[in-house]
């Protein structure tokens, strides 16, 4: 099984580490697997010594490849990333396939063939990203972004059960949010009834959706 975090570098530092570590320690004890403490430390490792002195904005993939025996390897990507800037994303609402429940998609992992698909729909269909639901119908996320809406000053979010991805922005939103955060089920009907459509993730920040009416 093959985790992965793609990290963002900016002024000298890495950003939200400890939320990466801790969803991928998550991630690791979701899909059963124990005595990980020596995994975290060396992943922890190899992603602060990844980069030296960069002025610029550096997108950094951290691979963790383990498999059922714990035997592991861990390997880094890295890549220029733009600075990023406030954009409206254009979503549209993924039709053909769902997530489905109890599969180990909290976790991120470089599974990635079911958000490719409603990504590549999204484009041919004239949007920046899709959103998917799972098999109940709900909204739980974008291909690359948790997903929030904004109403009576309260934002709302899919809970985990629901089977969205554990973001590291969504888990530091939660922790630092001006506004109440609240943890419930989402379906199509209540984004086109939200004050604010608002989406995260590690490298992008916190975006605001816009759903695009066909």
């Amino acid at each position: 099984m093959e985790f992965v975090e793609t990290i963002l570098y900016q002024n000298g530092k890495i950003d939200l580490i400890d939320f990466h570590i801790n969803r991928l320690k998550w991630g690791l004890y979701q899909n059963g697997f124990s005595s990980i403490n020596h995994i975290l430390e060396q992943s922890r490792s190899v992603i602060l010594n990844s980069v030296k002195d960069e002025k610029s904005c550096i997108k950094i993939r951290f691979l963790l490849d383990i498999q059922s025996d714990g035997l592991f390897s861990t390997s880094i990507e890295l890549s220029s990333f733009p600075k990023q800037y406030f954009k409206i994303y254009q979503l549209g609402a993924f039709p053909s396939e769902y997530k489905s429940i109890g599969s180990p998609w909290n976790a991120k992992t470089t599974n990635r063939f079911f958000f490719q698909r409603a990504y590549n729909w999204a484009i041919e269909n004239g949007c920046d990203d899709a959103i998917v639901f799972n098999e109940k119908g709900r909204v739980i996320e974008t291909t690359i972004f948790n997903i929030y809406i904004l109403k009576d000053n309260v934002i709302y979010t899919p809970p985990l059960k629901d089977m969205p991805v554990k973001g590291v922005y969504r888990s530091w939103l939660m922790a630092n949010s001006i506004f109440p955060m609240i943890e419930k089920e989402i379906f199509l009907q209540d984004l086109y009834e939200a004050e604010m459509i608002l989406l995260s993730n590690g490298l992008r920040g916190l975006q605001v959706g816009q759903i695009k009416h066909f």
